[in-house]
């Protein structure tokens, strides 16, 4: 962009209110600067693939566009929040912002700073538990199937011991707050698979949601297509498109009450728009 004069400060100079977003795997300033960089680069240095996945193994990056997307929605905020700021100045000036991928998705990643600071604390990779709550995990079904459930709160791993036909637990000095838990979190990891394990995943769900206990199941897409709930709130809209006839995308979220969202088309044919954009420019 410099190479073409499209800079912030060659744009604002003709149009002071712009705003500016300018996306890059390192920033615009710092040693990196000058880095090629794309999402899975910021998965690295961020330090997610290295809390991400299983303690016996090796890091694990995402197996999809994590750290983009996370900037595309950080992106977009940062655009309102600058929109708001020029609105509201006296001047209606503009600004530029400046978001390495990196920056997206390490802002994501919770408190490793300060407890790498104040502790000396280097997070390790967990798996489906995390350091903070027990029981957190997936647990596999009798039929093969899977759920997952979170006690993140007393009360709510209270009703999972209900759920789990174990009462008794609620009282027991291993496991009677979360602190007991986490120094006991193998055996009562153990004692939840091994009930899981006797039941369908449909015998798990019931039992659990009629004891008002949070648990969900594992999803793949076939199963997000067909579900009830998805489909009541719209979340999957079919829609024309010139190749397929019809194609089935996700809906746009959120829903905005006045003024919801609509998806037109499924991307239109390359160049649709040049005419256009030729008469904008005052070209033939």
């Amino acid at each position: 962009l410099k190479k073409w004069n499209l800079t912030y400060e060659s744009l604002s100079r003709e149009n002071p209110g712009l705003i500016m977003v300018m996306i890059s795997g390192f920033g615009i300033e710092g040693p990196y600067s000058d880095r090629p960089g794309f999402g899975t680069l910021a998965e690295a240095m961020s330090g997610y693939a290295d809390i991400n996945g299983y303690p016996d193994r090796g890091p694990l990056l995402p197996n999809f566009a994590l750290a983009d997307q996370a900037t595309a929605l950080l992106g977009a905020f940062a655009t309102m929040v600058a929109i708001h700021e020029r609105d509201r100045s006296p001047d209606k000036k503009g600004q530029y912002i400046d978001l390495p991928i990196y920056e997206a998705l390490m802002g994501m990643l919770g408190n490793q700073v300060m407890e790498y600071d104040q502790l000396g604390v280097i997070p390790q990779r967990t798996g489906n538990r995390t350091q903070w709550t027990v029981p957190r995990n997936l647990y596999r079904t009798l039929d093969g199937k899977w759920v997952a459930i979170s006690g993140s709160s007393q009360t709510i791993v209270e009703r999972i011991f209900k759920a789990i036909d174990r009462e008794d637990l609620i009282n027991d000095p291993r496991f009677k707050d979360n602190q007991s838990r986490l120094k006991h979190a193998d055996e009562l990891e153990q004692i939840i698979a091994d009930w899981m394990a006797s039941r369908t995943q449909q015998e798990v769900l019931e039992r659990f949601l009629s004891c008002e206990a949070t648990i969900a199941p594992i999803y793949n897409i076939e199963d997000i297509c067909r579900d009830p709930h998805f489909k009541y709130r719209g979340n999957i809209v079919e829609v024309p498109d010139s190749d397929f006839g019809k194609v089935k995308m996700l809906n746009v979220a959120p829903k905005l009450s006045r003024t919801p969202g609509k998806i037109r088309h499924t991307g239109l044919d390359k160049g649709a728009y040049n005419q256009s954009v030729y008469e904008e420019l005052g070209l033939s």
